[in-house]
């Protein structure tokens, strides 16, 4: 981990662990220290912030970009320090580089951004230049020049700077909201000390493709140091001035930019409507003439042969996320579907993007079944061809001065395409700006994911994974790894993955992985589920961190005097849930289908039967019922310590998840249990088992509540549908009348 701590002699890293859990209070006595920022033109550091959506965010580092995150790190040092001190904020004032200052100082930003910063630089040993790496930063504690050096390599870095000194003195923000925030009671002094760090991975955050980040849930990642995000987030300006790299597509880039009924854009002379158009840069094609007799006339009426074929015919059932790929050895539609995809980059909120997820239609039955596609290799070997097509074409782009910025690709290792490529990729192709991203969407969560007892589930995703990092690789550009810590089918159950991260973040981190996320994070509403969030933001900044302090610092800083209740809580949730791939995937459809062995994996089965060598093993069904009863005595017991109120809100919030999740497995024991007795002929027991379900049924549909928050995939209306066994259930029903 390059990661580096320079501590003199003096040196006490303000008790980041012990004072986590207690709060400022006014009798603090405040201690004055001046902030230093260049504000450049701006009378204040809001004013600053209230600009950003004038500001020029394709220049990473320009001289606005700068001013307006630095001016941001200055006002999030400004509260804190003067929560912490039991003061207000006039004890930090804010002032420009320019102005004279006298007293402790806080300078914000670096030799080159900062005229106070370059003054000390040769005295405190700064480079005039920075050489770090972007995000990294050094923090300089001066007592002799009074001055306390926060400085970025880059913008990011000087922000992160900010909240890395906030964290040395204690301060913690577990997930979203003010509740969620600890803030101790520490007094301010410029104490000597040197501090160099810079991330593991260097891309850290969360999956997503809808506008659905609430403000708290922003402010939590830059806090975090957490910095992927989507770029259809409302307002994308705050996202980059806190440093957060934002992405565009998914699997509906074709049904957006080559859609089969949009009108073609150019000239058709078969079509005099058409006129006054660009004239048509591809040969002709089967023109089909105006098919429904409207007014225009659309890309699969002039070209039916760019879209994919399947059964013989050229099909056009595009689907937003679905449908049938379009014919990837037709030069000409790759290069309409690429040249729409840039034009979007340069020209519409896209232009915040920093990169593009090129995901074709998830399946191999999508893929064009033409002879000409076929002979083009595997199905990784044809997507990369589509991929490079797409990197020739933002080349083009930043060569006429078109596109500004570098963006990256994204593309998939994951489903038909989770194979390595078997072809040498082309010469020029631009490994330092494409990322495979690999998603092992089906994996086990009682297993880590290099274990070889896990032969039933990750081994074949850990074998598929040597060949992306294998010494005969031909794809040799960085890695991004696709989590599912809240998979569609979980729908927001409140699994605990302490031991997973604990044992794969650092595995993906030395095999080469540099970027992480996963899909489909709430941003409100975690719960017990906010150790998921925090530990995974620790652990990509800092792979190799101690995580049994790490837990220490999270179960004493959110729950105070119920830590170690809690941790008990947490125990049996992860015995009770890790195992929940094979009820919310394999048993769910067993039960839904009315048909097939409810326990077909050995990692999950109905009587406890624990193999003495390990393989596939997991908990029982009646284990994981016994645990989760377990946790609601838990967290009864810890229901009743006197805690502030804050913590109480915590302790509420993670209640309710946890009566969520016994309803959610209370419903399938019912289910599992009618299913099963019906197929022995046993209708009493069965009609008994389904009664019993019926207070759990109301329950979850008067829980509006627990399953939101999510994306669009994995929300439901109640946590009922959530359980998305109600077909089974009016099975069942129909069964016992």
């Amino acid at each position: 981990m390059k990661q580096t701590l320079i501590l003199m002699a003096s040196l006490m890293l303000l008790g980041a662990s012990s004072c986590a859990s207690t709060r400022a209070s006014a009798s603090a006595a405040a201690q004055k220290a001046t902030i230093v920022v260049n504000l450049g033109s701006f009378a204040t550091p809001q004013k600053a912030l209230d600009a950003r959506t004038d500001v020029e965010w394709s220049v990473h580092e320009g001289p606005d970009t700068i001013i307006c995150t630095e001016a941001l790190a200055a006002l999030e040092l400004q509260q804190y320090l003067a929560k912490m001190n039991g003061s207000d904020i006039s004890a930090f004032p804010i002032v420009d580089d320019d102005q004279k200052v006298s007293g402790p100082m806080i300078l914000v930003g670096n030799p080159g951004s900062n005229k106070k910063v370059a003054a000390l630089a040769d005295k405190l040993g700064l480079e005039k230049k920075s050489s770090g790496p972007d995000q990294s930063y050094r923090i300089l504690g001066s007592p002799e020049d009074n001055a306390l050096v926060l400085a970025g390599a880059d913008r990011t870095g000087t922000l992160y700077a900010a909240y890395r000194y906030l964290d040395l003195n204690g301060v913690r923000w577990f997930a979203p909201g003010e509740a969620n925030e600890e803030v101790p009671q520490v007094k301010f002094e410029i104490k000597k000390m040197d501090l160099k760090e810079q991330p593991g991975y260097t891309t850290r955050g969360f999956y997503a493709w809808e506008d659905r980040g609430t403000p708290a849930f922003i402010e939590w990642m830059g806090r975090n140091r957490m910095n992927f995000w989507t770029v259809e987030q409302s307002d994308p300006t705050n996202c980059k001035m806190r440093g957060i790299l934002l992405t565009a597509g998914q699997h509906a880039l074709q049904t957006q930019f080559l859609n089969p009924n949009m009108t073609y854009p150019y000239y058709v002379p078969q079509f005099p409507a058409s006129a006054g158009r660009p004239a048509d840069p591809y040969k002709p094609g089967k023109y089909q003439g105006n098919l429904n007799d409207d007014d225009a006339i659309s890309y699969s009426e002039v070209h039916p042969e760019w879209y994919g074929m399947r059964n013989g015919k050229r099909q056009f059932d595009f689907n937003t996320d679905w449908g049938t790929n379009i014919c990837d050895s037709n030069d000409d539609a790759v290069h309409e579907l690429m040249k729409n995809i840039v034009d979007a980059l340069i020209n519409t909120k896209w232009q915040y993007a920093d990169s593009i997820n090129m995901w074709m239609f998830d399946g191999a039955d999508r893929w064009c079944r033409c002879d000409k596609c076929k002979a083009l290799g595997s199905l990784t070997d044809r997507n990369f061809r589509i991929v490079y097509a797409l990197q020739k074409e933002l080349e083009k782009a930043k060569a006429e001065g078109r596109l500004k910025r570098d963006v990256m690709i994204g593309f998939l290792a994951y489903d038909e395409l989770i194979e390595p490529p078997t072809k040498p990729l082309p010469a020029d192709f631009d490994f330092q700006h494409m990322w495979a991203t690999y998603f092992p969407i089906l994996r086990c969560y009682v297993h880590r994911f290099d274990d070889p007892k896990c032969t039933e589930l990750n081994r074949e995703y850990f074998k598929q994974y040597q060949g992306w990092i294998g010494p005969d690789r031909k794809f040799t550009g960085p890695l991004f790894i696709g989590e599912y810590y809240n998979v569609s089918r979980f729908h927001h159950l409140p699994i605990v993955f302490d031991e997973i991260q604990r044992a794969d973040i650092p595995y993906f981190y030395k095999t080469g992985a540099r970027a992480f996320h996963y899909m489909h994070v709430p941003v409100a509403n975690w719960g017990t589920r906010s150790l998921t969030q925090w530990q995974l933001s620790r652990m990509l900044w800092n792979p190799d961190i101690d995580v049994d302090a790490l837990l220490n610092d999270y179960y004493t800083g959110r729950y105070g005097p119920a830590a170690d209740q809690m941790r008990k809580v947490y125990a049996s949730l992860r015995t009770a849930l890790s195992n929940c791939h094979e009820v919310r995937m394999p048993m769910m459809d067993t039960l839904n289908a009315g048909k097939g062995n409810l326990f077909e994996h050995k990692h999950m089965q109905y009587v406890p039967n624990h193999p003495a060598d390990g393989m596939n093993d997991g908990p029982a069904w009646p284990e994981m019922l016994a645990a989760l009863k377990q946790a609601r005595v838990e967290m009864d017991k810890a229901k009743t310590i006197q805690v502030p109120d804050r913590i109480k809100s915590r302790l509420a919030e993670d209640d309710a998840l946890i009566v969520y999740a016994q309803n959610q497995m209370g419903l399938y024991d019912c289910a599992v249990r009618a299913t099963m007795a019906l197929e022995k002929g046993d209708k009493a027991t069965a009609k008994q088992a389904y009664e019993e379900s019926l207070p759990i049924q109301a329950a979850l549909k008067a829980d509006t509540k627990s399953s939101k928050y999510g994306s669009s995939h994995t929300n439901r209306p109640d946590g009922l549908q959530a359980s998305r066994i109600t077909g089974a259930l009016a099975r069942i029903e129909k069964a016992v009348k």
